[in-house]
């Protein structure tokens, strides 16, 4: 009876893979974006083509002579890009695209492998619905942008994490693998910059101590960052640009995502913003300028802070883009006309607002087990951490939609773990 059990849920394991396999055909072969190479895309587009052409790491677009170095953006995703590089920048679009799209299909049938393997049945068919059949995880992959590559690598990192405290035999090989892709992971997107020194101190609070392999862990994990501080200080004399942290801080400090209230500022605050051109004398100008707003309006600027940003980070609709579940203009879409990809927008869009409710209770049930130092495992620890470092780094940068995208993973197995904790007490309690 037991085998048979396992049968039927390795049956729906493998049934809701395929189905999210075809989900993520139809998005890459019918989906049609307006002027894909765009904003931040473009940038991304001409690192990977001033490597290739010019052998020179380049925001420069349509460069014909050799630009200038700069560190704008983060250099994860624009190598990623630089690998799949044509000529014809629609064949090199469509390879960056297809290429995403098979790495998010490996690291989800990874995670969900480890998730069987160590969660339990209803964790991982709960958490493989979300993976699989989420439309902004097949969605994401349609759009030249480091957010696919970023979500692929967080799942890769968190089943890593898991494998590393479960698995008998090689645990520091899986420990230092768990390192280096979060080294990678902070390379595609810097918002993680911070997050191994936030698990040293999570680690130090659950085993109250410092542990060598905490500390071996921490020097891997920040190894990529620091060579890459060290190539720009090489470079362009200084460890890294400024620009992008002060866009965050300033972006996220208009209350709603408006100017002084005003509607048709609504995702584009800046655009109306007076003082815009001053944020970029430097961070502490930046601080300043959202210091004197605070004071001036303290009730408002207190719900943004606290209340407000975890409203538009975790909500559902897209903002600063074409909304939903698109990000730039999409001429065309399976999730506009096809039947499997609307049953399963309209599944996940319905039970949206619960499961984040669920997550996010259980999330404050994970940090008091980890404050008590209950018998919690590390790949829990690691799931509970990634969920909260969300939380708290988008209470100071910009906390648009896009970005929260790839942080549900964890919140989506903090559900499944709660649900799965919430049925074994109903059948205690009642069967």
């Amino acid at each position: 009876m037991h085998l048979k059990k396992q049968y039927i849920v390795c049956f729906f394991i493998f049934f809701l893979i395929v189905i999210g396999i075809y989900l993520r055909f139809l998005a890459i072969q019918h989906s049609l974006v307006d002027t894909p190479i765009r904003a931040d895309a473009r940038d991304y587009y001409s690192y990977a083509m001033n490597m290739h052409e010019w052998g020179v790491y380049s925001k420069e677009y349509q460069a014909v002579k050799s630009p200038e170095p700069d560190a704008l953006r983060s250099p994860g995703f624009p190598w990623f890009a630089y690998l799949f590089y044509a000529s014809n920048q629609a064949v090199f679009v469509k390879n960056i695209l297809i290429a995403q799209t098979i790495f998010q299909i490996i690291s989800f049938t990874f995670l969900s492998l480890i998730l069987y393997r160590f969660y339990g049945a209803i964790v991982a068919l709960i958490s493989c619905w979300f993976l699989w059949t989420f439309p902004h995880f097949v969605n994401i992959n349609i759009y030249f942008l480091s957010e696919s590559l970023f979500t692929s690598l967080l799942a890769g990192l968190i089943g890593m994490g898991s494998l590393s405290h479960f698995s008998e035999h090689r645990k520091m090989l899986y420990s230092v693998c768990f390192a280096l892709l979060l080294g990678l992971a902070i390379l595609v997107r810097p918002i993680l910059q911070y997050f191994p020194l936030f698990l040293f101190v999570i680690l130090f609070i659950y085993h109250r101590k410092v542990t060598c392999p905490a500390i071996v862990f921490l020097m891997i994990a920040l190894l990529p960052m620091l060579l890459w501080g060290g190539r720009n200080l090489l470079t362009i004399g200084q460890w890294s640009d400024p620009t992008l942290m002060i866009n965050g801080l300033y972006h996220g400090s208009f209350p709603w995502f408006m100017y002084h209230d005003l509607p048709e500022s609504f995702g584009f605050p800046y655009h109306f913003d007076p003082q815009a051109n001053e944020v970029y004398q430097g961070v502490g100008r930046t601080l300043e300028i959202i210091y004197e707003r605070f004071v001036a309006d303290p009730a408002n600027y207190t719900r943004w802070y606290l209340a407000g940003k975890q409203f538009y980070l975790w909500q559902w609709s897209i903002i600063a883009g074409q909304g939903d579940i698109f990000i730039y203009p999409t001429l065309t879409s399976p999730y506009y006309d096809e039947q499997t990809s609307l049953l399963t927008y309209a599944v996940n869009k319905f039970i949206h607002l619960f499961w984040l409710v669920v997550a996010f209770l259980g999330l404050g049930i994970m940090i008091k087990k980890i404050i008590k130092r209950e018998n919690v495992h590390l790949g829990l620890i690691i799931i509970s951490a990634i969920f909260l470092y969300a939380i708290l780094i988008h209470i100071i940068v910009a906390p648009f939609p896009r970005y929260g995208i790839p942080f549900k993973i964890p919140a989506m197995i903090i559900f499944a773990i709660t649900m799965s904790e919430i049925i074994k007490w109903i059948k205690r309690k009642f069967v």
